[in-house]
């Protein structure tokens, strides 16, 4: 899988909407294949793809490997598709056309969720900024999604960054009514110690709001103390550059010899052949003597 993939399973598993879309859209087709070669009938096969992803976005926490959600959602799709075939055999026609149109009635009901959810861009009245560190990020994202959910906030972005150092991180931002506040704060000092915290209101004396429906925006970055490795650090690296530099400085050393033994290799030579004349002429007097 590519990571690029990967981001954007893992993001849509922790609520991204944006993510979660593009998933639809990079899936829709070949979940249609499925669906459409179990029932062989277009319009069911569509309303089974929708219901998949309805039920993958209300249940998205149960995958925890984000490598596994395309196939989770095919078996959505395929369980689904075989609930259809069953009940063709089992339930009157008429029957089969009101349970469709129940179950469409409730897809539509969650779609226009999602949609308020998204285009919500009313102004928060509170904003807080907090930070959380963990050991284990996407284990702590995830807890503090469900506590967000239980007192009725919603994820509007999410993203997972990874430093150079190892460190990795969840940028979480959250919105809730403001009358959930205190007790989403309170959640969250209970699941783990809250570092700079900041809270920023917007009192606005002439205007009329309901003060506990207005939104409070909370942002949450969840970090680790450089619980991953970084590349270059621990024992294998350094005995692997201890051996590279060893190699590395013997290369230099077999180089700068052969260097020596071309520069020397003419003088070394020409000595060679002044010895060997003067041995011979040492030679040729011995023999007139005698």
């Amino acid at each position: 899988m590519e990571p690029a993939d990967h981001d954007m399973y893992r993001a849509a598993i922790h609520g991204d909407l944006e993510a979660f879309e593009l998933v639809i859209r990079n899936m829709s087709r070949p979940l249609f294949a499925i669906a459409f070669g179990a029932l062989q009938n277009r319009e069911e096969a569509e309303d089974v793809v929708q219901d998949a992803f309805v039920k993958a976005w209300k249940t998205r926490w149960q995958v925890r490997n984000p490598e596994k959600f395309p196939a989770w959602i095919a078996t959505i799709v395929r369980n689904r598709a075989h609930d259809i075939l069953m009940r063709r055999r089992t339930i009157p026609m008429e029957e089969q056309r009101e349970c469709s149109q129940e179950a469409k009635t409730e897809r539509d009901k969650v779609q226009l969720n999602i949609t308020v959810w998204q285009d919500d861009q009313e102004a928060a009245r509170q904003q807080t900024s907090l930070r959380i560190r963990a050991s284990d990020v996407t284990e702590q994202s995830r807890l503090l999604r469900e506590v967000a959910e239980k007192q009725g906030g919603r994820v509007r972005s999410s993203s997972f960054p990874r430093d150079p150092n190892g460190r990795e991180y969840a940028n979480v931002a959250l919105r809730v009514p403001m009358q959930n506040y205190a007790a989403l704060t309170q959640s969250l000092s209970a699941l783990a110690k809250l570092e700079n915290l900041s809270v920023r209101r917007d009192d606005r004396p002439n205007l009329q709001i309901d003060g506990k429906n207005a939104p409070a925006d909370i942002s949450i970055q969840v970090y680790s103390q450089g619980n991953l490795v970084a590349e270059g650090s621990g024992l294998p690296a350094t005995l692997r550059r201890t051996i590279e530099q060893g190699a590395s400085a013997l290369m230099w050393s077999v180089r700068m010899i052969g260097v020596a033994l071309a520069f020397l290799a003419p003088w070394i030579i020409a000595l060679a052949a002044a010895i060997g004349i003067v041995r011979g002429i040492r030679r040729s007097r011995r023999h007139r003597e005698n």
